[in-house]
């Protein structure tokens, strides 16, 4: 039995996305993007720098993405993949964490794989 092609069972890309800008647009964090997110966290030259002290495995990046669904869940924290207008593959994530409604406040992270750095995403 073949594995079915991964482009084949993407979901649309939505003609008008919740979040966009000018060239990335935003989706929720999914599994299936673990992958990508555990490559850039490993790769010291951008994990590093964005303040990941130790490799990530993606079993532990499964278990922060079921962390970060509860925290949607109760409003206390709102987790994205960015991806470039016209596609869905993974190129960096945004959060907001630490989202306090009382106080307007929250933390903002952005997190840009290799590729992406500094490209003006």
């Amino acid at each position: 039995m073949t594995e079915p092609n991964a482009d084949a069972i993407r979901p649309p890309i939505p003609e008008r996305p919740l979040l966009r800008g000018e060239r990335v647009w935003l989706r929720p964090l999914d599994e299936r993007d673990l992958p990508a997110y555990v490559a850039g966290i490993n790769d010291t030259e951008v994990g590093g720098p964005a303040g990941y002290k130790a490799p990530m495995s993606v079993e532990q990046a499964k278990g922060w993405l079921q962390h970060g669904n509860e925290l949607w869940k109760k409003g206390e924290g709102f987790f994205f993949a960015v991806c470039e207008l016209g596609d869905d593959r993974f190129i960096g994530t945004t959060w907001l964490k630490d989202v306090n409604l009382w106080h307007g406040s929250a933390e903002l992270a952005i997190y840009m794989d290799r590729e992406h750095i500094g490209a003006g995403f």
